[in-house]
């Protein structure tokens, strides 16, 4: 019986270390008090509300509780099928060739555009050359028949998106074309700050 006990103890003592580790508390750092303050502030927070990005749903049925409803009803048969969803080699095969397909034309529509910016840019050189060449009686003409041929040269409110839009817009196009643009405007500015001071 002794040697059985003396067998047993061993094990008793191990058991007891390893309650003793599992009891211990981790070290409380500042970084872990923070972590529990996030976690209680977002304890009764709905992450599925739209309201605190200021955002709205297209439709006014999309409330919180069915975009909740549909995520966990998701997440549901995502779990449920991880292992027993199978996919058509062919399917796979046909998304691929499309994909690429795709991806091709897209680069190429790209290619086009930037082909075409390109001679546009060179056009505007030569047509800005062409320009500076003209003497100044010439120039006011043009000036007169583009004033007399606009629709609407007069109405500024028209230009009111442009030129709240003026930055992100010159972001769309290339360094070179967003730069004569600005170069452009400056030099557009200073010509009606002389024009005016003759006057």
């Amino acid at each position: 019986m002794q040697s059985v006990l003396k067998s047993i103890r061993p094990i008793f003592n191990q058991t007891e270390q390893i309650a003793r580790v599992r009891r211990r508390r981790p070290k409380v750092t500042d970084a872990t008090i923070l972590r529990r303050k996030e976690i209680k502030k977002l304890r009764h927070f709905n992450i599925y509300s739209t309201d605190h990005t200021g955002e709205r749903s297209y439709h006014p049925w999309m409330t919180s509780g069915r975009i909740r409803s549909l995520m966990l009803s998701y997440q549901d048969l995502q779990n449920r099928h991880r292992h027993t969803i199978k996919f058509d080699p062919k399917d796979q095969k046909e998304l691929i060739e499309k994909s690429t397909e795709y991806s091709q034309y897209r680069y190429w529509v790209f290619l086009h555009h930037q082909q075409g910016v390109k001679q546009l840019l060179e056009e505007r050189k030569q047509f800005a050359k062409s320009i500076e060449s003209l003497p100044y009686h010439l120039k006011k003409e043009l000036d007169a028949d583009y004033k007399a041929n606009t629709k609407h040269p007069n109405r500024p409110e028209l230009l009111e998106d442009y030129n709240l839009y003026y930055e992100q817009i010159l972001r769309i196009y290339p360094d070179d074309f967003s730069q004569s643009i600005q170069v452009g405007k400056r030099i557009q500015n200073i010509i009606n700050e002389k024009l005016g001071e003759n006057e």
